[in-house]
This record gives structure tokens, sequence and C-alpha cells, in this order.
């Protein structure tokens, strides 16, 4: 019998030579579990339980036609509407409980195999077929597939298969149960017939298909000359989750123990026209989209990274108990475990079907420019990535009940102008934009995520903001937020104010340098213009809703007037600048004279709450690349700044600044005279102080200033490079040897990215010096055409290649640096920035492919190593409670 090692060596050397097979991987979620077979048991409740993946309206009586009113799919394919449903797997403890044994859903191969590929024909509507035979309980060696001299026959049996996915590394696939504990799970896995007889698009008997002649490649049978693309269904289930210490068995819902009786059933729901592009495009001789969805264009243009949660598992459509621990596994099916066949057992009563209201009448779609909700009418999209966001006023979340109208109404009340939805649970509030709408193309083509409180509207994406504007809005745009840069403002006694812009606060002392006051409760810019008028200044400011500061002169830069777009505490019809931003007006009446100072006389108008006068801004240190930014606040729960703290009785404003340097961070800051904190974002919960609460000498240098109590002295690192993904990467000590970036990939579940195939293996090793550079060495000096750097200080390498269905990301999800170079991108969390040898340099030898055609199954997962976070260390403040911080 053919071993699947030797099957699997054909495929791994087809990645890497000329005989390079088409194929594409989908990953599904779970859209229902329950005991629903509309092949078997059309219209009644079937025999066990499935996990079934596919689309929202699934269900006993489902068909072809009835898929295709379907409004979504737990599969990343949107215009794959089939459905996909294997047994749900329990393990039944010696109480004789059964417990669910939990997985991430299934993952579908569509596979470019067998002679007849070339012609391959797409599923017809109407096609169903089930795979495996629920009934098996022992291993079948005599029911062999069709052959001739040329291409020998293979058992039926091999169809099904089991991959345990251990740390200790590689085991042989088996064809039933063998070794149940396996730390990154036990993969089932099985192979449908892909061989048609042109004619019936379903038998009982499943006379209306066969398997190729090896399974999974070969020929097909002149009974079924028709070719489909090859499925291959495979499910990864948690075996180590569950306790196994009580000496019990894992079993089937159709009751098997031994693994022989594993199946899949494939009802077709695919959209006619995009599965033939498919095919012609992404299988065959010429297709080089190598597995991924995304560089196959039929395919991509419907996929939803957001599958799982727009499409999530709906309400059981069975009324009985799947999930957790159980009595009796679903239809009263008892554990068998042969050799003799196994019959369906039949409960006594049945269940009923629970009421599920049919929603095929409705349609989602993201909205585009002149849809309204209320009041509100849809203007675009903005991208949110980086600062400020395109509206900076109010702000809440709701992970539960978000939606168009309940944000609207929420920046309504608040007398905001426009509203905006994201990350599907996230609203936003302000009356202008601090960034530009892109255009309905490019927002068509971004990726949405259905709001948390209503699955038919769509609440923007990840760093993608919907924007919506209120058509009735009569506010604050009128008065006091002109539209032209140039605008006056009437004051009490008939004077007028000249607006002249929104401005950016000043580094290292504030862009208005007189006197200032706050009122939470009263602040207007006709109070403001009020105060510093008596104070002879030239020109006032607002900030922040409740500040009002006055000076003489303004020098720092100007931008988006969305930016200042934050309502005044004492008047919803006014804009008192935003976070770090001033809406500054020049006072029309001002005359210059020898007498006034640019610290000006001062008086607190009327129901002020406080009155200051500026102080000296913090002094500098004598280290280079430094930047004052301002007095910063601590935060509940949390650090402003999250990825360094040190504290030291000698501590500098310049001591800090070389410690931030030495990492490559962008902020740091001081806090309690002796603490140093350092990182990438200032935490969004942190706001701009008064600048007399950062009060306190430092430690180790009385004339500079570190902070206070909970709040920072906050400075930007100047000399900050934005960390790289080196391309290409040098080998050390290798003249012209190079790997060239791949991208950034997510680790697949409990599988790894850069796992190990049975013929070849991975490596994986961690260092606290870790660099780009110093992984390449490793990987090339061990042989492995593939590297990858994760976590900032974990080192992959393997000879296959991407593998498991690691989805690709965006490079800005691989962001955390290197611990060995902060100049440099090492992964992220779960995540890997990934490298292949570049051509020529390759490791291995070129091989010729063998000319009978490639005969595999996916590659299996690798072992996979402990993911250990950079070492962390408890530091106690004399003024803060002990917490716990992330140090290199």
């Amino acid at each position: 019998m053919k071993t699947l090692q030797s099957a699997l060596l054909v495929f791994v050397l087809s990645l890497f030579f000329d005989d390079v097979e088409a194929f594409w991987r989908m990953v599904c979620g779970t859209i229902q579990m329950g005991r629903i077979d509309p092949i078997i048991n059309p219209g009644a409740i079937a025999g066990h339980c499935h996990t079934v993946a596919g689309p929202n309206n699934f269900n006993t009586t489902s068909t072809y036609e009835s898929y295709q009113a379907a409004y979504c799919t737990s599969c990343s394919i949107q215009k794959d509407k089939s459905a996909y449903w294997t047994p749900q797997l329990y393990y039944r403890h010696t109480n004789g409980m059964f417990e669910e044994v939990p997985h991430d859903g299934t993952v579908v191969y569509y596979l470019d195999r067998g002679v007849g590929a070339v012609n391959m024909t797409a599923f017809p509507p109407g096609y169903r077929v089930l795979a495996g035979d629920p009934a098996l309980r022992a291993y079948d060696p005599n029911t062999l597939t069709y052959g001739n001299r040329q291409y020998g026959s293979e058992p039926v049996a091999n169809r099904v298969s089991y991959a345990c996915l251990d740390s200790s590394g590689p085991m042989p696939e088996t064809p039933g149960f063998n070794r149940m504990k396996c730390s990154s799970g036990l993969r089932a896995q099985i192979q449908f017939p892909s061989c048609w007889d042109g004619v019936n698009l379903y038998k009982s008997d499943q006379s209306h298909v066969a398997h190729l002649s090896g399974i999974d490649n070969g020929i097909c049978p002149p009974t079924h000359p028709k070719t489909f693309p090859h499925l291959f269904f495979e499910v990864i289930y948690s075996v180590n989750s569950i306790d196994q210490s009580d000496g019990g068995y894992f079993v089937f819902s159709n009751g098997d123990t031994t693994g022989y009786g594993f199946h899949g059933d494939f009802q077709n729901g695919w959209d006619v026209d995009v599965l033939d592009a498919a095919i012609s495009q992404c299988m065959g001789a010429n297709a080089t989209n190598g597995g991924q969805i995304g560089l196959c264009p039929p395919l991509a243009a419907s996929v939803d990274p957001f599958f799982s949660r727009n499409c999530p598992e709906q309400a059981p459509l069975v009324n009985e108990t799947t999930k957790g621990m159980l009595k009796v596994l679903p239809g009263c099916n008892p554990p068998t475990g042969g050799p003799s066949r196994a019959q369906q057992n039949i409960c006594p009563v049945q269940p009923a079907l629970n009421y599920v209201d049919n929603q095929d009448y409705k349609t989602r779609s993201k909205p585009v420019p002149g849809d309204s909700v209320a009041n509100f009418t849809y203007k675009g999209c903005a991208f949110d990535t980086g600062q400020p966001r395109p509206l900076t006023g109010m702000s809440y979340s709701n992970q539960t009940g978000m939606t168009i109208d309940s944000c609207t109404a929420f920046c309504r009340k608040n007398g905001y102008a426009m509203a905006g939805l994201e990350y599907a649970s996230q609203c936003y509030c302000a009356s202008a934009l601090s960034r530009e709408l892109q255009s309905p193309a490019v927002c068509s083509s971004q990726s949405a995520m259905i709001c948390t409180g209503d699955s038919f509207q769509f609440c923007g994406g990840q760093g993608l903001m919907h924007i919506w504007q209120d058509d009735q809005y009569t506010g604050p745009v009128l008065k006091g937020l002109p539209v032209a840069d140039v605008s006056t403002l009437s004051l009490p006694g008939g004077e007028n104010a000249t607006y002249r812009g929104c401005y950016k606060e000043g580094t290292g002392a504030r862009a208005l340098t007189g006197t200032s006051y706050s009122n939470n409760t009263g602040m207007s810019l006709e109070n403001c213009a009020a105060f510093c008028k008596r104070g002879n200044f030239a020109l006032f400011g607002t900030e922040y809703g409740n500040e009002c500061y006055c000076g003489n002169t303004i020098t720092t830069e100007k931008v988006l007037q969305g930016n200042c777009s934050v309502i005044c505490s004492g008047d919803k019809t006014e804009f008192c600048g935003g976070g770090s931003r001033l809406s500054v007006w020049s006072l029309g009446s001002y005359t210059p004279s020898s007498s006034s100072s640019t610290t000006g006389t001062g008086s607190n108008p009327t129901g002020s709450q406080s009155s200051t006068t500026s102080t000296s801004a913090t002094p500098l240190p004598s280290a280079s690349g430094v930047a004052y930014l301002d007095c910063y606040s601590e935060t509940t729960g949390g650090r402003a700044l999250s990825s360094l703290f040190t504290t030291s009785g000698q501590m500098t404003v310049d001591l800090c600044a070389q410690r931030a340097q030495a990492l490559n961070l962008p902020f740091f800051g001081l806090e309690f005279a002796s603490q140093c904190l350092a990182g990438s974002v200032i935490n969004a919960a942190s706001s701009i102080l008064q600048s007399t609460k950062c009060n306190m000498p430092c430690s180790g240098n009385t004339q500079q200033t570190c902070g206070g109590p909970n709040a920072i002295s906050m400075y930007n690192n100047t000399l900050y490079v934005k960390p790289r993904n080196p391309d290409p990467v040098n080998v050390p000590n290798q003249a012209g040897v190079q790997y060239g970036y791949y991208g950034c990939y997510a680790e697949p579940g409990t599988a790894r990215a850069l796992g190990s195939t049975s013929n070849m293996g991975s490596f994986a090793t961690e260092s606290s010096s870790l660099t780009v550079e110093a992984c390449a060495a490793l990987c090339f000096a061990k042989g492995y055409n593939w590297m990858g750097v994760e976590n900032g200080n974990q080192c992959f390498c393997n000879g296959a290649g991407i593998v498991n269905g690691a989805i690709n990301l965006t490079d800005a999800d691989c962001s955390t640096t290197c611990v060995g170079d902060p100049k440099e991108n090492c992964g992220g969390t779960a995540k890997l920035n990934v490298y292949q040898l570049k051509s020529g340099n390759s490791r291995f030898g070129k091989t010729t492919p063998s000319k009978k055609p490639a005969s595999t199954k996916p590659p299996p997962s690798s072992s996979k190593p402990k993911r250990t976070p950079a070492p962390t260390t408890f530091v106690t403040s004399g003024k803060r409670p002990t917490r716990r911080y992330r140090t290199w």
C-alpha cells in the first residue's frame, strides 16, 4: 500500500520545482451544530450530530436554490454558498458522560488532481456527495478503487486518515484512531470522490461518483469519465483540551470509537460563473496562485476576511443539547468498536425543530454615498490609522448593541454633525473631518464588519471608519467653525474676532504663552475672547472644549480644520479646539502698545473654575533627538506608555531618553520623579494635563522636571526610525546569499505557518538577541529554504513554505520589533514575518519530478513550540501600586 508519507514527498517537492500543482484552500467557521443532514435525512431529524460550515440558512430541506438566497456563509469566499459537514467528536468519561471536543472549524482544499483534470468539470447545481462510511468500524483492505496497469488501485478506506500534531515531532498518519494525546490537536482528514458519471446529481448509494485510482490522484473509471475539483477536508480537534486522566475514550457522534467511520458531506452551492472562472484561472498548468485565494481573482473578489464575525454560528435548529457534558450522544447512538459494521440507532422520542425566522428575503450590503438612516446620509469612508482619528469629538463603544441608528442618535444628541462607525462596535462623533474621505471605489473595495447590534448593517472595519452626516444639523458649523479659513465672530460691544485656523499645541511650551484658564461647564468663544482682551492680548485660542489660552504670536503648524471640532462646554453651538489642538482667533480691536507684555494682566472672568499663568517649559535634556510634548495623565488599568518601565534614584530626562533611543521607541516620559516609561504609542486614554501637574524635580537632576503624581512629562524621541522588514536579507558570512521578504502570516490556530512535513522538517528556537539576519543565518545553515521571525524573539525554519492554511495579513499586523535590533520587525503575537531563500540559493538540489501525476495530501501541521513572551519583571514604586511591565 502506498504510504501517505511518499505522497507528501511528491507534493512538497512540487512546491519548489517546475511541476507546481494548482489548488486553493478555504477556511470555514461553524454555522450550525446538530442532527441536520439534508442529503441523507431531508426534511427530518438526522441520526447523529454534525458540525456544519456554509450558508446561514442551512436546514433540513436545503437545496442549491435555497442556498443562493443566504445572505452570508461561514466560509471565507462569499460566492461559495456550498455546505460542508462532518460528525462531531466527543470524549466518553468513565462516569458515562460525553464531553464535546472543541475544534476551530473546517479547512476545505480544492485540488487540481487526476489525469482528467486537464478537462476539469465544475460542480453542477444540485450536486451532492457523501465521502466515507459512517457504519465502518474496521479498516477494509479489500474494497479497491478502479485501476489499470499504469495506475494501480488503492483501498477505498485510505480516503480517511488522522495526523497527531504533537510537539514531540512528526508522526505517521493512520487510517483510524491511534495516538490521541496531541499537543497541537488531532487532525481528521477525508478525501472525496472526484470522478462523476456525468448524469446523476445524486444517488443514495453514491454510485454517481467514484474515487480516483490513487484516492487523491490517478485516473477515473470509464463509467465515471468526468473529473471534478478534488475536495479534501481537514478538521483539527483540540484533544489535549480534554482531561483524559480518567481513562475514557474518544467517540464520534455516530458512535464510532475507531475513527474508521469518519465521513464528510458536500452540497454544492457555488456561483456557477465564479467556480468556472476559478477553475480556468487558478487550476491547471498555468495557475500561479499557489493555494492562496487572494491570488486567484475570481475568488478574491468575494473574500471576506471577517467571515467568522460576519457570519457567526446560528441558533440550533434542533431542540437538543449537543455541547458541553451530555448523558447520551445526540441521537442515542451507543459507542461501538467493531469490527462489525454498526447500525444507526433511532431515539424512541425525537426532539422538535426550533422555530427560526426565515430571513432569506433580506439582503445586506456595505453603504454607498447617498444611503440614509434617520436624518443621516452616508458620505463615505476614511482610513483610521495613526493620529488624529477622522472624527475627533465624543465616542463610545458597545460590544453587543452597536447600530448605525444608535451611533447617529448619540452624536446628534450631543450636538455633532457627523457620526462614524468602526470595528463593528465603536462610534465616533465630530462636526468636521480630520482626514479626507476616500473615493467610492476605494471604500467599496474595503472589507467591513457587521454591527454588533444588527447583522444587516455594516459598522466600519479594521482601521476603516464609515462616515454619516446629519442633513438637519444646524450647530457649530454655522458659528465658530467656519467653512473658510477666515471668518468673523461677533463679540459683545460690537467688536469682531477673526478666525485664524486650527493649530497644533507647542513642543516644549504652549502655542499661546500668555495667561490661561479652564471652565468645565461654561467655556465659550465669547468668554475666552473677553478674558484675553482684558489682558491686552492679540490672540486667543480654545482647546479640549474647556480651556482658554492667550498670547500675541503663534508659530506652530496649522492642521486640518476637523482637528478642532470639540464642542465648547458652555455653548453647544461653538467649537473650542480639540485634543492638543487650538482654535485660534485674533482680536480685531487689538492695538500694540509699548507697555504691553506677552504675559498680560490676565483676570479671570466670572464663572470660571480656575486660573493659572503659564510656567516655563520643562528644561530639555542635553541628549540630542529629544522634543518635549506636554504633561500627560496616567491611565486607569494600564500605562500611558507600555513597552518599557524602569525606576532609579538617579533618574534624569537624559537617562530616560537614552533608554528609549536604545530600544528605538518613539515616545518616552517621566513620572513620580524617578520613573521612566517608553512606548510605541501613547495610550488613547491618556490626556494632556495642565503643565503645573508635572511639577516634581528629577531624582538625579533637580534642574529637570520628571512628571508628577499620575502625571507624565512626555517626550518625543526624534531619532526614532520606523522598524522595517529588510528585503532582501543578506545571510551573514555567505556572499550573495539572500532571503526575500514573503509577507506577514497568522499562525493557523494550534498549528504552525512554518510547520514541518513528513519529509521536510522544521526548526524553531528563541533568542534574547534575535535579529532577522541571525534567523536567516541559522535557517540557511540548517538547510532550510524558508524562515520566519515571531514575537520579537522566535525564529522558525522549514523546507515546505507556508503550510496549514496560514492566512496572509497586512505588514502592519507584524510590528513587534526584534529584541536584538529594534529597527527591524520580528512578527507579532502568533504572527510571523516570513522570508524565502531567493532563486539560485536553494539548499535543495534540483530534482526531476515523477512523470506520474503527483499524489499528495495537504502538508501536515508541524510540532508547535510553546510561545514564550519576552521576559517581564515586577517593579515597585513608592507612589504607585506594583504592576507587571514589559522590559527587554
